[in-house]
């Protein structure tokens, strides 16, 4: 059984400013949420990075968002602000990064509109073979047992 670790707003405001200071230099066209984790943190990291332009992936990995809710394979529900995606350098932003499934089909999902760079971040990452990658985080619990609750899932 895990433990339960909250995070509270005044934290995934810290990790936005975190974030932001490891991908500083770095040119971003859009910032592209996954819905509907990555919201908070990416509208936070626009703020940061002054960033305006946003399109938003829809996918679904689980039927509820229960703690014990069964993890399907991704699926694509939806893509919004398409032709901002279009050769652009994309900043895409989940909250947390636990089997890693997400992003990776999200990364493939974004390939199809041929960006020049896509940059993955989350504010926290719990999966111990994504540390190495290229993904951006601010904390990193993959050591750890935690279930992570998020101010809008609380």
């Amino acid at each position: 059984m895990r433990d339960i670790l909250k995070v509270n707003i005044d934290e995934i405001r810290q990790y936005s400013r975190d974030i932001a200071s490891k991908v500083k230099g770095k040119k971003f066209d859009v910032i592209v949420p996954i819905l509907k984790g990555g919201v908070v943190l990416a509208s936070m990291l626009g703020r940061d990075l002054g960033i305006n332009n946003f399109a938003c992936l829809h996918i679904a990995t689980t039927d509820s968002d229960t703690r014990n809710a069964v993890i399907n394979k991704p699926k694509l529900l939806g893509v919004t602000n398409e032709s901002m995606l279009k050769g652009a350098n994309i900043l895409l932003v989940d909250d947390i990064c636990d089997s890693g499934q997400s992003l990776e089909f999200a990364n493939e999902v974004l390939k199809d509109y041929g960006p020049q760079s896509i940059t993955c971040c989350v504010a926290i990452n719990v999966n111990k073979d994504m540390k190495e990658s290229n993904l951006v985080y601010a904390v990193d619990y993959s050591k750890e047992n935690y279930w992570i609750v998020f101010p809008w899932e609380d």
